[in-house]
């Protein structure tokens, strides 16, 4: 049930992946934010689905937290 949770996670943003690139699927992505990129079973699904898939390490702070902090920023200053 879990892998099966996850999978329709990952398809959710391949798909929109495919949606937003007009010649078809992208080869080369990189997945960032979370702990959810450390799960095994992310990684084999995006690996069956693209070419080139990068996996950032993580510095201290959880890149969605980051995220979330530029998202704020750019809203203080009315962006």
């Amino acid at each position: 049930m879990y892998v099966a949770l996850v999978k329709v996670f990952c398809d959710q943003y391949i798909e929109l992946i495919n949606l937003f690139t007009a010649q078809g699927s992208e080869e080369n992505i990189i997945i960032s934010g979370g702990r959810l990129k450390e799960i095994p079973a992310v990684k084999n699904i995006f690996f069956k689905n693209f070419k080139d898939v990068k996996y950032p390490k993580t510095k201290g702070v959880d890149e969605t937290l980051l995220g979330l902090n530029t998202l704020s920023i750019d809203h203080k200053n009315g962006i």
